[in-house]
């Protein structure tokens, strides 16, 4: 029941963390307590454990960008365009490397690039006093932190763990679907449709675990086990859309060996993957493909069917096994699940890191903040230091969308309706309001309600900025005496550092969603060419982590992307690049251990293809692989037609998958002709 009222009970909780602020800032005698009061509105998140991370990095965030305002405005108060040159340095180094950290760290050196700017700009014209405005902005940002943390924490906690179980749960059944979709010979739409579905909630997924240790669920102290399901998930994509393209390209009814083995996979998931039973149906599906006809094309495509199928359904299973563990906390007996929670790479050594992207923000943001900085000086406008810091917030909060534009402009929406908002409140009811008891009740309807929108990602940043907008516009203090002249400059300051955010925004950074595609595929190449190139085999592990990461990257922006767009079509390649790395990977490893013939085969094989990805262009659209490789796939699918080969299957699976992502329109292959029997013994006949 608590589930349907969670709107209304986070609406109450972020409006009570900051009247809690609020109130201890006046009692405490805060210089400007609505600034604790804002914060607490920053900090607070649905979700407890994210309040949490969120506080924690922020608190030494903002310590280290008062240390350098400290260090800063004094040494360059006598020339403040020296002072404008440095903070705006400053603020565009934060911002890059915070880009480069996707994970709650990330605040620590957002907030310490534009609390520098918070604290130095204000204190320009009496430097003398910025150590006494740097202890008072650390102190009421950290009292609004700590009462956002302490609230959220203590009533009605919405725990991360729990959130992620069930969506977990949830992911699991729908790959579970789309797995039987693929079994079914499912229509094309819909496979896409759960493709992308799938996709962008693994993402969801992804961005909930990094703030799981700070959780109060047992799942806090099981980040490596999460990780590894979240590894496991991300694999099942690139697998099931392999498997379904195989089914498609099969078509047709199939064999009866097959439609018998298929029969017992649909009764499989039809049971709900019951535990103990994966193995021997892996087993079976694997012998099947061992033994499998592969001498021609259809052949093949089967083969290549059954060993994806096995693939699957193991990465199914396995899944279904870490989330079980997960609901009971005991050690886990398991060996095989435990050394793979054991190998689950670090986040950090396999994260795509797009430099491109993360310096054009950064040199946006400092060239916002310098232009708005030294429109103030050139004016002499006396409030010009509020739209300074305002201008370093916007390009921060929202420098990691590829559209940031659209999010400035929705805050822009929110800090309107505060400012008609607050008009009403300083000349109709704060004349009226005596006391921090009816203040507090005043503003509770519309706060507490602004608090139940944001909890709907729509309308998120709306209602935030309308929560900051009434906090600051009002500036309430000891006494709720309006002052129209502070509103208005408060207003027109929000209104110009908009402007200049946007107007940056939009010329310094045109990246975009097709851009930010572009450049992931860009990268991709490089990693194609490096794994294709590698002398000795790559760490799958290191290799599946890498791609997951991209892909997790790339499926919000295929979810964006218009259907026939550049964005779209650019999105679907980068799919096909992941299965590619896949692929590469385990050719890499599996002719180490093939005889001399197939073996010189799949080398061919990889050095054209590392040949080919290395000579793409890293944005361009890439032109299509070389004619010249398919002959040497279909060359190596020969070879390993007629092989003996312990691995065979998985090499043609592997071997047929590469050649379905790089020709999907080529015709069926042409294996090599079978060789003629061996001589009769003497004193046989033939």
């Amino acid at each position: 029941m608590l589930r349907s009222f969670r709107p209304l009970v986070y609406g109450l909780n972020s409006f009570a963390g900051a009247a809690l602020a609020l109130l201890v800032g006046l009692l405490v005698g805060l210089p400007i307590p609505y600034w604790a009061m804002s914060t607490a509105f920053i900090v607070s998140h649905p979700l407890s454990g994210a309040t949490r991370s969120k506080a924690v990095y922020r608190v030494f965030g903002t310590v280290i960008g008062a240390t350098v305002a400290i260090i800063m405005v004094p040494a360059m108060a006598e020339a403040p365009v020296l002072l404008t040159l440095g903070l705006s340095a400053w603020l565009g180094v934060c911002l890059f490397f915070s880009m480069l950290d996707r994970s709650p760290r990330s605040y620590v050196v957002m907030l310490a690039g534009y609390t520098a700017a918070m604290i130095a700009f204000p204190s320009v014209d009496a430097p003398q006093m910025v150590w006494d405005t740097a202890v008072a902005r650390v102190t009421e940002i950290t009292l609004g932190i700590v009462c956002a943390t302490f609230v959220h924490s203590v009533f009605w906690p919405q725990s991360v763990g729990n959130v992620l179980r069930a969506k977990a749960r949830g992911w699991l059944r729908d790959a579970s679907q789309w797995l039987l979709d693929c079994v079914d010979n499912a229509e094309i739409e819909q496979l896409g449709a759960d493709r992308r579905h799938l996709a962008v909630d693994a993402v969801d997924l992804k961005i909930l675990a990094t703030h799981l240790p700070f959780d109060t669920s047992h799942l806090a102290d099981t980040t490596r086990t999460v990780r590894a399901l979240l590894g496991r998930m991300l694999l099942l994509l690139p697998l099931l859309s392999g498997l379904s393209d195989r089914r498609v390209a099969l078509g047709g009814p199939l064999a009866p060996d097959m439609a018998a083995l298929f029969a017992r996979v649909r009764d499989w998931i039809d049971r709900g993957i019951p535990e103990g039973e994966a193995s021997a149906l892996a087993a079976a599906t694997a012998e099947l493909a061992r033994t499998h006809d592969a001498s021609d094309w259809r052949g093949q495509i089967s083969t290549a069917l059954l060993v994806r199928l096995e693939q699957a359904i193991g990465t199914v299973d396995i899944c279904h096994r870490i989330s079980r563990h997960l609901d009971d906390p005991a050690p886990a007996q398991d060996a095989e699940l435990q050394a793979l929670i054991a190998s689950s790479p670090s986040p950090g050594s396999t994260r795509h890191d797009d430099r491109f992207t993360a310096g054009i923000s950064a040199l946006s943001a400092a060239a916002a903040l310098g232009a708005c900085c030294l429109f103030w000086i050139a004016t002499g406008w006396a409030d010009g230091a509020g739209a300074a810091v305002m201008t370093a917030v916007f390009c921060c909060l929202f420098a990691a969308q590829d559209n940031p534009m659209q999010g400035i402009l929705r805050f822009g929406i929110g800090t309107l309706l505060s400012i008609a908002l607050s008009g009403v409140y300083m000349v109709e009811i704060l004349p009226h309001v005596q006391g921090y008891g009816p203040l507090v009740l005043s503003l509770s309807p519309v706060l507490v309600l602004a608090g139940m929108f944001s909890t709907n990602p729509r309308w998120a940043i709306v209602a935030l900025s309308f929560q900051m907008g009434v906090c600051t516009l009002l500036a309430l203090q000891e006494s709720a005496n309006p002052d129209f002249e502070r509103f208005l400059n408060s207003s027109v300051g929000e209104m110009v550092a908009m402007g200049f955010a946007v107007f940056f925004t939009t010329t310094v950074r045109r990246i975009g969603n097709d851009g930010a595609i572009s450049r992931l595929r860009g990268a991709m190449h490089a990693d194609l060419a490096r794994v294709a190139s590698a002398r000795t085999p790559p760490n799958l592990e290191h290799t599946l982590a890498r791609t997951a990461d991209r892909l997790a990257l790339l499926t919000p922006r295929l979810a964006l992307a218009d259907q026939g767009s550049p964005g779209r079509r650019d999105a679907e390649e980068g799919l096909r690049g992941l299965r590619i790395a896949l692929n590469l990977a385990v050719l890499q490893n599996l002719r180490t251990q093939m005889e001399r013939s197939p073996r010189a085969a799949i080398s061919r094989v990889l050095k054209t293809v590392a040949a080919h990805f290395g000579a793409l262009p890293p944005v361009r659209r890439p032109p299509g692989a070389p004619a010249a490789l398919l002959e040497q796939i279909d060359l190596a699918l020969g070879r390993l037609a007629i092989s003996q080969e312990h691995h065979r299957a998985e090499a043609i699976a592997t071997l047929v998958a590469l050649r379905r992502n790089l020709f999907p329109q080529a015709s069926a292959s042409t294996p090599l002709p079978a060789p003629p029997p061996p001589p009769p013994a003497d004193g046989q006949t033939a």
